[in-house]
């Protein structure tokens, strides 16, 4: 298994976990499919193409990565094929286990239909309320897009952007990046808002 300490960072709780002896490490993934665009830090729009995100959380290896994919991502009749994300980040968390030479690891998905394109390998679902970390980091990005959308009618002027809604940006629009999860800013105020919820896998 691995172990979890619970430490505190500018005064907020951060949570980080480390390997014990030779067990394995856990790896959370999570897809999302929109046609969103965010053109800049106060600007967002709907566009055309539909594009597919992974992002892959690793806490004992302090990594992250989002990545991006134009590919499968319509159904045959042109209609968003979500599922296909899913399965874009499952596929892209075990090529990052492997591109590390991992030899013992768990990739984790709240999406019962792509897990199941992957027996015989290391995945398991687990529901989204235990993968709350992953999903949050979405959520995060993909509401602060649709704020702007939504708000720019009536809001005149914004204040500045806080560190946490540059990095949103940041990973919103890369087509691929790693990053460490202790510089993230993101991932400081997930970590703090998932000890609220004890459900969540933090290992």
């Amino acid at each position: 298994m691995v172990s979890t300490t619970q430490a505190l960072r500018g005064g907020r709780t951060v949570w980080s976990a480390h390997p014990v002896g030779n067990s394995g490490i856990s790896v959370y993934c999570d897809g999302s499919l929109t046609n969103a665009i965010w053109t800049d830090l106060y600007t967002s729009a709907i566009g055309v193409e539909y594009i597919g995100r992974a992002i892959v959380l690793v806490p004992a290896l302090d990594l992250g990565l989002v990545t991006q994919t134009r590919e499968a991502m319509l159904t045959p009749r042109g209609n968003p094929a979500s599922n296909e994300a899913e399965v874009f980040a499952i596929r892209t968390a075990l090529n990052l286990c492997r591109s590390r030479n991992l030899a013992d690891f768990a990739v984790y998905s709240d999406c019962a239909g792509a897990v199941q394109r992957f027996v015989g390998q290391p995945v398991e679902w687990r529901s989204r309320a235990q993968l709350r970390l992953p999903n949050d980091y979405f959520d995060k990005v993909l509401r602060r897009a649709g704020y702007l959308r939504s708000s720019s009618r009536r809001v005149s002027s914004r204040r500045p952007a806080m560190a946490h809604q540059i990095e949103a940006f940041e990973l919103f629009n890369t087509p691929h990046r790693e990053f460490r999860l202790s510089a993230s800013a993101l991932w400081l105020r997930i970590c703090s808002d998932s000890a609220l919820h004890p459900d969540t896998l933090r290992t």
